[in-house]
This record gives C-alpha cells, sequence and structure tokens, in this order.
C-alpha cells in the first residue's frame, strides 16, 4: 500500500502521515487496560500503528533515495538503514531506562509509551517542515521561463557535497 501512496500524494506526505499515525496510535496505547478487552484493543491499535510505521519507513527510504544518481543508491539505502538501527539500539534502552523510573511496572510502560508518542509526533512535524522547506527551495532554484520562452536561473544552485 505504502508504494501506491507515495505515488498519489509524494513521499513526503506519506511519511510525516505515517510518522503521525504511528504517533496517534501509540498515544491510543495508553488506554489499554488490563483483562481480555484490552488485548484485542492493543491487537487492534498495535497493528494499525505497524501499518503506519511501514508507510513512513517506505516513504523515508523513497525519500532519501529519490534523485540520487544510480551508483549512490546504494550508499543512501545503507546510511537510511544505518540511522534506523541506531534509533532502535539507542531509543529502546532510553525507553525501558525512562520506564524503570516508576516503582509500578505498568505506570513504566505508560511513561514510556507517551514519551515514545510525543517523540514520533515531534519528528513527524519536523519532518514535514523541513521537506516543505527543502522542496520550495528545490522549486526556487529550478530554471525560469523568460517571456521569450528561454530559460533563466532564479538562483544559483550550490555545489553538491559527496560523502567521502
Amino acid at each position: 500500500m505504502a508504494p501506491r501512496w507515495v505515488a498519489r500524494v509524494g513521499s513526503a506526505k506519506v511519511l510525516a502521515g505515517g510518522l503521525l499515525v504511528q504517533a496517534a496510535l501509540t498515544f491510543g496505547l495508553l488506554a489499554v487496560g488490563a483483562g481480555a478487552g484490552g488485548t484485542w484493543i492493543f491487537l487492534v491499535v498495535i497493528s494499525l500503528a505497524g501499518i503506519g510505521h511501514m508507510a513512513a519507513m517506505v516513504s523515508y527510504n523513497v525519500t532519501a533515495t529519490s534523485g540520487l544518481p544510480d551508483d549512490e543508491q546504494g550508499q543512501a539505502t545503507g546510511l537510511t538503514t544505518t540511522t534506523q538501527q541506531i534509533g532502535i539500539t539507542v531509543g529502546i534502552p532510553l525507553l525501558a531506562a525512562l520506564a524503570s523510573t516508576r516503582a509500578d511496572v505498568l505506570s513504566g510502560v505508560r511513561l514510556g509509551l507517551a514519551v515514545d508518542a510525543i517523540a514520533v509526533a515531534v519528528l513527524a512535524v519536523t519532518v514535514a517542515l523541513g521537506l516543505t522547506a527543502a522542496k520550495r527551495r528545490q522549486e526556487e532554484a529550478r530554471p525560469a521561463k523568460r517571456p521569450g520562452g528561454t530559460p533563466t536561473t532564479r538562483l544559483k544552485c550550490r555545489p553538491r557535497c559527496a560523502w567521502s
């Protein structure tokens, strides 16, 4: 589904939207209580949050690799995978440490979930604003048409940075 969404509305919107869905449904997990009904609510909410997460992951990779020459695609994919692995390696222990500050396990888990949801929501807004600004700068740098139809450059493009 995510590739279709990216093709329809663009990777930036799917990335920000997927993160917002994930954040909102992570907040929804705070309402889950103990008992049989809570288990079903948990399964539904976590499944839907997973859809938002996977949509964000697909669009993240599309965003990171779009417009790159073929010989740089592997490097960009490696960098995106590395950032994801570092996020998991650092994020889970931080949330676990935060959760362990509470004497009651359930309140600790809820605290960790709330912090995670807030962090993902802030990330979604930051990504949306950042990608919108980058797209605007990119459009401003494109050649404009003179009245006679010949292109002219509005802004000088900066040289492309290369990873060394």
